[in-house]
């Protein structure tokens, strides 16, 4: 009786990586139409006058500080 639900286990289990491959292999990953472009095209020609930049994500905050040509 056991081999019974392990057959049916393993059966089961092939049919849903089989299912998974196909359905990966049909929807492909999605790219995003923003990769690769500015995030703020209007700083770009104004990037000498900035010294400091604060980033916020809800109550997250990162601040990139300029050194010189350097930013950290």
């Amino acid at each position: 009786m056991q081999h019974k639900g392990l057959i049916s286990l393993v059966a089961v289990t092939v049919v849903a990586v089989g299912l998974a491959a196909v359905l990966a292999r049909t929807t492909g990953p999605q790219s995003d139409p923003l990769a690769g472009k500015p995030v703020l095209p209007e700083v770009s020609s104004r990037l000498g006058d900035v010294g400091r930049m604060a980033l916020v994500h809800g109550d997250q905050k990162t601040t990139l500080v300029r050194d010189g040509e350097k930013w950290s």
